[in-house]
């Protein structure tokens, strides 16, 4: 019977094949996405009905990124003043104006964030379609809203804890 040593090397060495051969998978996968791409496949009316349900969900992604990265820039700069349509509308960060610029420019790091998770959802979702098939690269891509609406929502708290230490006018 081989010693324990022996085991745990088997067991590691079987881990690392396994997660090599998935990686290799992730990489053919962008690699094959990337070449219908640039060959102009895409662009020919050769792409298949999930790569054209992807392509929704993944504008939503880098949309949202950018609507929210202009309107908090925006506010955090004094360029879009206090209202009730548009920016991290709290009770705190509406109170005065002070407290709404001081909230949004204490949010911007956070809701930079969202670029992050849209250049990560976009080849994430590309290759998940290539690889796996099926509708994976739309779950990526939705999986990403979800994780920009959480960002976003911690971006919110930023904002309120800013705005109640902004100090009164």
């Amino acid at each position: 019977m081989p010693s324990q040593a022996v085991r745990d090397r088997h067991y590691v060495s079987t881990d690392c094949l396994a997660s090599h051969r998935l990686h290799d998978k992730v990489r053919e996968g962008a690699a094959q996405a990337i070449r219908l791409i640039v060959s102009g496949s895409v662009s020919k009316g050769n792409m298949t009905e999930s790569y054209v349900a992807l392509a929704a969900p993944l504008l939503m992604v880098i949309a949202l990124s950018a609507l929210v990265v202009s309107v908090t820039r925006g506010a955090a700069e004094g360029r879009i003043a206090r209202n009730g349509s548009i920016g991290i509308r709290t009770s705190s960060t509406q109170a005065y104006g002070q407290a709404w610029t001081a909230g949004h420019a204490a949010a911007l790091p956070s809701v930079r964030r969202t670029w992050w998770v849209a250049l990560a959802a976009v080849p994430a979702s590309l290759a998940g379609q290539a690889v796996f098939g099926g509708d994976i690269g739309v779950g990526v891509a939705i999986a990403a809203l979800l994780l920009e609406t959480v960002v976003l929502l911690q971006a919110g708290k930023v904002a309120t804890a800013a705005a109640r230490n902004s100090g009164l006018p």
